[in-house]
């Protein structure tokens, strides 16, 4: 999450997908992931 002039930019780490912008008072920051469950 990045703080730009007047909008929030969302930056993924996968290099392949473009970055996302909204303003400011459609963010609202809930938690962290801090782990993945997956059934395989």
């Amino acid at each position: 999450v990045y703080h730009e002039a007047g909008r929030i930019r969302l930056q993924p780490a996968n290099k392949e997908m473009e970055p996302m912008y909204y303003p400011p008072e459609d963010v609202e920051i809930q938690g962290r992931v801090i782990g993945v469950l997956r059934k395989l």
